[in-house]
């Protein structure tokens, strides 16, 4: 079996590394269309629809970061409503990456009293979702 640490796992926002990574997550998801009737015997029944998901990032708050790569660019990004290419997985030849288009429905900055300042960021994928593996 090969595991991965999470510092094995990237986030790319229209083709540049996101910088103070703390966490990352993907998460896939099917809509589900209802298809209950009178001929279901009291039971629900169901099928498939279309499939969708969320990339969530969280990273230290860093204004000093350079361009494209901090979470003030983040911020930005979400104000103007841009779509972006995003790539979410590993980071060595052979790993498994999901390359999508996406925009940011939500940013959030958090600072506790004696601890770093943190800034999340969730990513809604548009359209289709891309498994491949890193090439050479």
């Amino acid at each position: 079996m090969s595991y991965k640490k999470g510092d094995e796992i990237a986030v790319k926002w229209n083709a540049v590394l996101l910088l103070g990574k703390l966490a990352a997550g993907f998460e896939g998801s099917t809509e589900v269309i209802d298809t209950t009737n009178d001929d279901s015997a009291g039971f629900k029944t169901a099928m498939p629809g279309d499939i969708g998901g969320t990339v969530s990032f969280s990273c230290v708050y860093d204004a000093e970061a350079a361009t494209g790569a901090g979470a003030v660019d983040l911020e930005a990004d979400w104000l103007s409503k841009v779509v972006h290419p995003l790539v979410y997985g590993g980071t060595a030849v052979g790993d498994m990456i999901k390359t999508v288009n996406a925009f940011i429905i939500k940013c959030s900055q958090t600072g506790k009293h004696g601890d770093k300042v943190t800034y999340d960021v969730t990513f809604h994928i548009t359209g289709p979702i891309v498994p491949s593996a890193i090439a050479d």
